[in-house]
């Protein structure tokens, strides 16, 4: 979703907002035999926000944009591998499975100046700062699979 305010002849305020849904599942025989002696899965679920709020502006010879950007993932994904009886291990039939859930925040702030010295030089100043955090866990798994 986009949205444009213009406050003045010269200087427009900006908000973009985007949101993603995304879900998959996965089962594949990676083997390639012509008996199931190994399979993969695999699925995710991932959800994502973006909000930036941006002032932008300028005259004949500047222009300036300044703004705050925040983003939000949460992702949550489950795989592992699924072997039949004595397949990985004879004697002793396991799946090995792992559950991984990554959540991350993002906010940052930004600016940027254009200046033409002349019609064919143009200064450019910059800068954005970040700040990101992450959490992580990582679940590893072994199934006892007798049948």
């Amino acid at each position: 979703m986009r949205a444009k305010l213009e406050l003045s002849d010269t200087v427009t305020l900006s908000s973009i907002t985007d949101y993603k849904k995304f879900k998959k599942l996965l089962f594949i025989d990676v083997d390639s035999g012509p008996a199931n002696q190994l399979a993969n899965y695999g699925s995710v679920n991932a959800d994502s926000i973006t909000q930036e709020l941006r002032l932008n502006g300028g005259s004949d010879r500047l222009k300036w944009v300044t703004g705050l950007f925040f983003m939000n993932i949460d992702n949550l994904s489950r795989n592992g591998l699924k072997a039949p009886v004595n397949g990985l291990v004879p004697g002793n039939p396991i799946d090995i499975a792992s559950t991984a859930r990554l959540k991350t925040t993002s906010l940052s702030a930004f600016g940027q100046v254009d200046y033409d010295l002349t019609d064919q030089l143009r200064l450019v100043a910059g800068g954005r700062i970040i700040r990101e955090k992450k959490d992580y866990n990582l679940i590893q798994e072994l199934y006892f699979s007798p049948d």
